[in-house]
């Protein structure tokens, strides 16, 4: 799995035309209509945003919106559980 993860964040705005991308309801009533309008988006790319980053690891090709203090550091955790090991002592 870290392979498929490896990409992941560095796609161009160009690049996530047509893919399924995952928004939360306020990030289409604010960006969602920029993106459409300045890149060409269209409205059956748009997926709801449902805090599970599941559909987001199971699909290559999606997009999902995310914070960098959190949903990032989850598909770290997720992708490279070696990393995220419990230490004792």
């Amino acid at each position: 799995m870290p392979d498929r993860a490896s990409r992941r964040g560095r796609d161009t705005i160009a690049e996530m035309k047509g893919k399924p991308i995952m928004i939360s309801l306020a990030g289409r009533a604010g960006f969602c209509p920029y993106l459409k309008a300045k890149h060409g988006f269209g409205e059956e790319q748009i997926r709801p945003y449902n805090v599970s980053l599941a559909p987001f690891l199971a699909d290559p090709k999606a997009v999902v919106q995310g914070f960098v203090t959190s949903e990032a550091w989850e598909v770290e955790r997720i992708t490279h559980p070696t990393r995220w090991r419990r230490r004792s002592g």
